[in-house]
């Protein structure tokens, strides 16, 4: 695609304005004329689908909800939509809008600009080291990524913007981790081969994930991992059924969640240890949540036994689900320990998941009484203001509970449970 041509972001918005009208369309259909009355029996309101408009791009989590609520066939959808078959990942593919960030944009613009000379020595074992970085420091991984584009050859750009995108993305920056990815991506088809696209599609399915969009997540991966085949690579193949055992997971679809993970786990090299780490802990979650503790306590085993040799990043959400475990068989103090360890970890890497951390640790212990402890732990949370102070629900969220531990009265488990799901929100919408 051409930069002098119209901007990718005039289709994008032209077809999510398509969606948006058949949608009403739909809806008024179902309530005999009225789009209100289908909104509250949904709960699934207009307003929502107009802000798609403003980013250029369709939440498919709510969408297909809407659509199963109502008793509407996808396929049908999309051929009163677009007149014929549609791949919603092939409209999620393009850049929503020209780039916004600085540094995807000199990246852009020197990607068509004259080769300058390379003085970075940029080699797949260099760039591996870099991109694993945001595992540890993703702070420093961003501030790398930055540098190393102002200088590398052109043809590194895609996978410096993957880099930086996904460090992006472990700040739950996830506005700048899509468009530097979504770049990344335009990119390198063409140019670069199949296995780095499937890989930028794997990353941009994570991304998505974490906006709370499992649904595109889930197609994403699954798209990767075809490319991933394609190319004869089976260790990039293991990953994307990684992600896609995540994005079942979230789904609450736990028997293709599970068989997701152990596709993994066949494909997986021993030495891939990050990804295999994930498939345990994917595993423990989902027999967790469907109250198999002992299957949950095998698979926790052997995540802890890939432990050490992981980022931090993952370790906390070990130690979470530890006291997850913890809790569910009625060991609060066992639980207060492990929430408090993964805050420390996560206070490393991550300011919001140390404060999702923070807040589970409270509800811990007012759970055992403690409360005197539970008001210290929400005040310690005044830290995470500054760092997550361009994330208003996140920050919002803090501050309320903060308030509430310095008048060191109210503070309830029902108060807890509503901060932790407005700082799930803010993971979403930063």
């Amino acid at each position: 695609m051409s930069f002098d041509s119209p901007p990718p972001e005039a289709d994008a918005e032209a077809w999510v304005r398509r969606v948006h009208t058949v949608l009403r369309r739909v809806f008024r259909r179902a309530g005999r004329g009225s789009i209100r009355r289908v909104e509250e029996a949904l709960e699934i309101f207009d307003g929502s689908f107009r802000q798609w408009r403003q980013r250029g791009q369709l939440q498919l989590d709510v969408l297909f909800r809407a659509l199963r609520e109502l008793g509407v066939d996808p396929a049908r959808f999309w051929v009163e939509v677009f007149g014929g078959d549609f791949d919603p990942v092939e409209l999620a593919k393009r850049p929503a809008a020209p780039p916004r960030d600085p540094v995807v944009r000199r990246a852009v613009a020197r990607w068509h600009g004259p080769a300058p000379d390379d003085s970075t020595g940029m080699t797949d074992e260099r760039w591996r080291r870099l991109d694993a970085l945001r595992g540890e420091d993703p702070g420093l991984a961003v501030r790398r990524s930055k540098a190393v584009l102002e200088r590398a050859e052109p043809r590194w750009i895609p996978r410096l913007l993957a880099a930086y995108g996904s460090a992006r993305r472990a700040q739950a920056r996830l506005d700048q981790a899509l468009e530097a990815l979504h770049y990344a991506l335009l990119l390198a088809e063409g140019h670069d081969g199949r296995a780095v696209c499937a890989d930028l599609l794997q990353r941009l399915g994570v991304a998505y994930g974490y906006t709370g969009d499992h649904t595109l997540g889930l197609l994403f991966a699954k798209e990767a991992a075809y490319e991933h085949r394609m190319a004869g690579d089976l260790r990039g193949e293991g990953r994307s059924w990684v992600d896609q055992g995540s994005r079942y997971a979230s789904l609450d679809r736990f028997d293709d969640a599970v068989a997701a993970n152990q596709a993994a786990l066949r494909c997986l090299p021993e030495d891939e240890v990050r990804h295999r780490f994930s498939a345990y802990h994917c595993l423990a979650s989902i027999h967790l949540r469907q109250g198999r503790l002992r299957q949950a306590a095998a698979c926790l085993g052997r995540a802890e036994e890939l432990a050490p040799r992981i980022g931090e990043d993952l370790v906390g959400g070990l130690q979470t689900v530890k006291a997850t475990l913890a809790a569910v068989a009625g060991d609060h103090a066992r639980a207060e320990r492990a929430f408090a360890a993964a805050t420390e970890v996560f206070r490393k890497v991550s300011p919001l998941d140390a404060a999702l951390a923070s807040v589970d640790l409270a509800r811990s212990q007012v759970l055992c009484g403690r409360m005197d402890r539970a008001l210290g732990t929400v005040k310690g949370m005044a830290a995470f203001l500054e760092p997550l102070k361009k994330n208003a629900l996140a920050s919002e969220a803090i501050l309320q509970l903060v308030r509430v531990a310095l008048a060191g009265q109210g503070l309830t488990l029902r108060l807890l449970n509503r901060a932790r799901r407005a700082l799930e929100k803010g993971r979403a919408r930063p």
